[in-house]
């Protein structure tokens, strides 16, 4: 396999691994969050047949199988935004595929900010207290637009959704 799409091979097989599609029958390596169990059965994502439930299990399980140490590789991260990209949005919710783009921003901000190599010498941007701030601002303000989310979908298709994993 040539060596630029290493990287993002790996980053969709953790990715296939959230949504269900990863083949196999392992469980997960770690419990699911509660209200996640219903979704999951033997590793693999159950659809419930509402496209707008189904994507935000998806977006979120990113998120809970992708939660790595405090240093991700740049390639993961933007591996991951992009398969948030190519999820079909077809018959979801518009602000859900809204809130999805803003997840996918911030992977990919966040992967920009990372070094190439593991154990380099640290990049003086992500070293930056202002960028780690706004980069923290930017995870709230993610987590606390999904939660209101949660609630609008909640009462708009009028079925209980999970709790936000961002």
């Amino acid at each position: 396999m040539p060596r630029p799409l290493r990287p993002f091979v790996s980053a969709l097989a953790l990715a296939a691994l959230a949504v269900g599609c990863g083949g196999g029958s392992s469980a997960p390596a770690r419990p699911l969050p509660p209200g996640y169990v219903a979704f999951n059965r033997d590793g693999q994502f159950v659809p419930t047949g509402n496209p707008t439930l189904d994507y935000w299990v998806r977006v979120n399980m990113i998120r809970h199988f992708s939660d790595r140490p405090a240093r991700p590789l740049p390639d993961m991260e933007h591996g991951l935004a992009g398969v948030i990209r190519a999820t079909d949005p077809a018959g979801v919710d518009p602000d859900l595929v809204t809130w999805a783009g803003m997840v996918a921003d911030y992977l990919d901000g966040q992967a920009d900010l990372i070094p190439q190599t593991t154990g380099g010498p640290p990049d003086p941007v992500a070293a930056d207290l202002n960028v780690r701030a706004s980069l923290a601002a930017a995870r709230a303000d993610i987590a606390n637009r999904g939660d209101a989310l949660r609630a609008s979908l909640t009462r708009r298709h009028g079925r209980s959704f999970p709790p936000c994993l961002w």
